[in-house]
């Protein structure tokens, strides 16, 4: 009974899968998606921006495939590469599908970080990989 026990064990041990809810998600990749909603007030002068860093020199593009935009970008090794975006890619309104998404794609290893900044008013995020989304959604409305 105790060697079937042992056994057991080890089995168990040699084919389990990692699980994401040991706490541990990976926020660095080389494909990205990332929407930006409206602000609380875009009536002055609101930007929004990716930051984009890297332990390795890379290079990559920010697109807008349903939208025709495009724009590449470099990001040298242990340090952070601000592409500002254009305003006509945020989203307005609400409970509608939108085409204004943005597709960040690296040729090495990033972590990016998005910022939607205005006078008194500003919302900040860590973007996931695409890989590190899944598959599965719950939409509570």
């Amino acid at each position: 009974m105790k060697s079937l026990s042992v056994l057991l064990a080890i089995l168990a041990l040699t084919c389990a899968k990692p699980v994401l809810s040991q706490g541990v998600i990976p926020t660095m990749g080389t494909e990205f998606w990332v929407g930006f909603m409206e602000n609380y007030d875009s009536q002055s002068s609101p930007h929004i921006d990716l930051f984009i860093s890297s332990y390795q020199n890379t290079s990559g593009t920010v697109t807008m495939p349903l939208q025709g935009y495009s724009q590449s970008f470099t990001v040298t090794a242990n340090t952070v590469t601000t592409v500002t975006l254009p305003l006509t890619g945020i989203n307005t309104g609400s409970e509608t599908v939108g085409t204004k998404s943005f597709l960040v794609q690296t040729d090495d290893t990033v972590a990016v970080y998005a910022l939607n900044f205005d006078v008194a008013t500003a919302d900040a995020a860590a973007i996931f990989p695409t890989k590190t989304l899944g598959t599965d959604y719950r939409v509570h409305c």
